[in-house]
């Protein structure tokens, strides 16, 4: 009886090992941003998105689009360049409203990796409120195995008030 209950008793521990064979799979990879402390995680801005913060209260947020270079390159266009994404960026946004001001994109460096910032205003129509003014600071960062693309925004009235913020956000990442 008791070899019985022993040989039972492996089979289990055999089967209950096999059910915690897990398996790991590499998910993007990471990367360090700061951000003001006027700011908190939040989640729903963007499904695409990998990280997000901001304050609903202040109407102030930051999103990070991370995509892996190797990913984008097998699509009809090819967008594995800074520039390339950022132009697609641009065009994306144009699309999604009036631009009512801009800057002229600058090229810059972020720690080691190469980078495009561009300031926009545009004009948005919100089902909710009409006619909204929102302006972004856009920063488009390439390293070796991928492209980021950093949204910081506000309404138009505040930004004096946060573009500095904006850039420093930007300039804080690092992987």
């Amino acid at each position: 009886m008791k070899k019985n209950l022993l040989i039972i008793l492996a089979f289990l521990m055999v089967q209950i090992t096999n059910a915690q064979t897990l398996k790991e799979t590499k998910i993007g990879k990471a990367f360090f941003l700061s951000t003001p402390d006027y700011m908190t995680r939040v989640f729903g801005l963007n499904d695409d998105a990998k990280y997000s913060a901001g304050n609903y209260d202040l109407g102030v947020f930051t999103m990070v689009i991370q995509e892996e270079k190797a990913n984008i390159t097998g699509n009809d266009i090819d967008l594995a360049t800074k520039d390339k994404y950022y132009a697609n960026a641009y065009e994306t946004l144009k699309e999604s409203g009036k631009i009512l001001g801009e800057t002229a994109p600058k090229n810059l460096k972020i720690g080691n990796a190469d980078a495009k910032q561009l300031e926009v205003t545009l004009e948005l129509e919100n089902e909710d409120v009409g006619t909204i003014k929102i302006f972004y600071v856009i920063t488009v960062i390439e390293t070796p195995e991928y492209l980021y693309k950093i949204y910081s925004w506000t309404s138009e009235g505040e930004k004096a008030t946060y573009t500095n913020d904006f850039k420093k956000i930007a300039n804080s990442f690092r992987e």
